[in-house]
């Protein structure tokens, strides 16, 4: 029973290690492709 507790302590800290979605660098990653022209993942674009 300790260490299923142990394990669940060390999933649990994992999980709330995971970085946050920051949405600031989706608008950068925007600008930056709409600066320089670029069509990442548009269908049909090589």
């Amino acid at each position: 029973m300790n260490l299923s507790l142990v394990l669940a302590a060390f999933c649990l800290g994992i999980a709330s290690a995971v970085p946050k979605f920051d949405q600031n660098l989706d608008t950068k990653w925007y600008q930056w492709k709409a600066t320089h022209r670029r069509l990442y993942g548009a269908v049909g674009n090589i």
